[in-house]
């Protein structure tokens, strides 16, 4: 039962750092393409 709760725990976290990083990605990408133009 643990060794679910861990898996889907960590899972969850990776999701939400990947998700994080996407974001601020996508933030970075508009600001260069807007300082490009």
């Amino acid at each position: 039962f643990f060794v679910l709760v861990i898996f889907l725990g960590s899972f969850y976290l990776i999701n939400l750092i990947l998700a994080v990083v996407a974001m601020a990605y996508d933030e970075q990408n508009e600001a260069t393409i807007q300082e490009a133009l």
